[in-house]
């Protein structure tokens, strides 16, 4: 199976339909940085290698879940860390 299957576009397009396209952004940006944080942890922990699939869907739900909470605290406190430095 390759990359993204068609239920995780499905669940992008409804949480982009339900928190408009710059909020999207954000969701899918947070879902891919805890999926490398979660893929990196699997693989330093030896739970499985560069082959070992792991369900994207999820992810999504927690970016989609963290930006209807946090979203816009998220995104200026992002903004200001980018702008001023750590």
């Amino acid at each position: 199976r390759d990359g993204i299957g068609r239920g995780d576009w499905k669940l992008a397009a409804a949480i982009g339909a339900w928190l408009g396209y710059s909020d999207l952004l954000s969701a899918l940006f947070i879902a891919f940085l805890t999926g490398a944080i979660v893929g990196t942890a699997i693989l330093m922990g030896n739970r499985g290698d560069r082959r070992t699939l792991i369900p994207f869907g999820p992810f999504l739900a927690i970016g989609g879940i963290i930006v209807v909470f946090f979203g816009p605290n998220l995104l200026n406190w992002y903004l200001g860390w980018l702008i001023h430095g750590a």
